[in-house]
């Protein structure tokens, strides 16, 4: 039987998806003055997770290669408020090596990582800077397959955060920083029922963008790292551990 706890989650999760989903929808077909943009960016990823103050004390690390791929639509259409919709994949190319070490030693096992992400944002120019806000629904999934079983992890995030873009001389060149925190977790795993939901951590990005000179489609080349933190909540005798994933880029992406 699903509780009324679980219940309330499923409803709020729904509404959520039906929210972005009607955003994107009004940004894709409202009209005005629209851009696409599509990137492709080689990335390199880091994931740690560690006990904290666990009765067992551990610590993992795994690090491997993948590759990210967004494409966006720009719009504005009133006083000169930018709106902007993105959805990004990113897939690890391939198993990496994931270590953990405990007191009485240490064991291995290999990793792959994918992840999606739907986000939306409204910026403003300033005098001198654009500063904005943005929502996102991230999906992140982690495979483990161990000798005689394998567990998948999936967490599901709603974001809340601002954005800050600014130009650098000379000016082909843009800086922008995001900082976000999580307003919606829901974590769940193969191995264990219930989800862990706490909304501890946070999330920032900061990126460095080269516009090229122009030719008949505009393209950039762009800098990207990003940091994310989550997790430290046990639900039983289970432990959500702490968890750190970081990305960094460097991809071409082209504008028409």
């Amino acid at each position: 039987m699903i509780s009324s706890q679980s219940r309330q989650r499923f409803s709020t999760l729904k509404y959520l998806h039906i929210l972005l989903l009607a955003c994107v929808h009004a940004l894709l077909f409202t009209p005005g003055a629209s851009a696409w943009e599509a990137t492709l960016a080689p990335t390199a990823w880091q994931y740690e997770e560690h006990s904290g103050a666990a009765a067992t004390p551990f610590h993992s690390s795994a690090q491997g290669q993948a590759l990210q791929a967004s494409l966006s639509n720009n719009l504005t259409i009133w006083h000169q408020w930018q709106f902007s919709a993105t959805a990004e994949v990113l897939q690890s190319l391939g198993r990496t090596h994931e270590s953990w070490q405990f007191n009485n030693g240490n064991q291995s096992n290999t990793l792959s990582i994918q992840q999606s992400e739907l986000r939306m944002d409204a910026c403003y120019p300033l005098a001198i800077a654009r500063m904005g806000f943005w929502t996102s629904y991230q999906w992140h999934q982690q495979s483990r397959p161990y000798q005689h079983t394998s567990s998948r992890e999936t967490v599901q995030t709603l974001w809340l955060g601002s954005s800050l873009q600014l130009p650098v001389t000379p000016s082909a060149w843009q800086a922008d920083l995001d900082l976000a925190i999580p307003v919606w977790v829901h974590t769940t795993n193969t191995v264990l029922s219930g989800a862990f939901t706490t909304t501890k951590g946070f999330r920032s990005h900061v990126g460095l963008t080269y516009n090229l000179p122009d030719t008949v489609i505009a393209s950039q080349i762009k800098a990207t790292y990003s940091y994310r933190e989550l997790g430290g909540e046990t639900l039983g005798t289970w432990l959500w551990p702490k968890n750190r994933w970081q990305t960094a880029s460097l991809g071409l992406s082209l504008a028409w």
